[in-house]
């Protein structure tokens, strides 16, 4: 899901999903950042699905599974599905804000987040 920019003298549009696109119904939106040459997350989640979306910078992603690691280079635009039971972390030497689409809200009685 990478969908073009329009632009014109009143400044962009910019669709970021669309429902066919996304893999996983939505349930609750975020928008986080991450400061310069700093690390989030680095956890992974028994059910949640989420889908991340660059707004503003870019940083590198790593999944990770007991059989492999992915590291993958965002930037403004671009976005990253990550699966239960996959290991996630990003980390930015400039800033960025990323949106997040999750398949369940956030329950702080019974927080789906572990660390390996």
């Amino acid at each position: 899901m990478n969908y073009p920019i329009h632009e014109d003298d009143r400044g962009y549009f910019q669709e970021i999903a669309r429902e066919r696109d996304l893999r996983h119904s939505i349930k609750q939106v975020s928008i986080f950042t991450i400061k310069s040459g700093k690390t989030r997350g680095d956890h992974y989640h028994n059910k949640l699905i989420e889908t991340f979306i660059v707004l503003e910078g870019n940083c590198m992603v790593s999944i990770f599974d007991e059989n492999f690691t992915k590291e993958l280079f965002m930037s403004v635009g671009d976005c990253v599905t990550i699966f239960p039971k996959k290991q996630h972390k990003f980390y930015t030497e400039v800033h960025c804000k990323m949106l997040s689409l999750a398949s369940e809200e956030f329950n702080k009685d019974d927080p789906d987040v572990f660390k390996y």
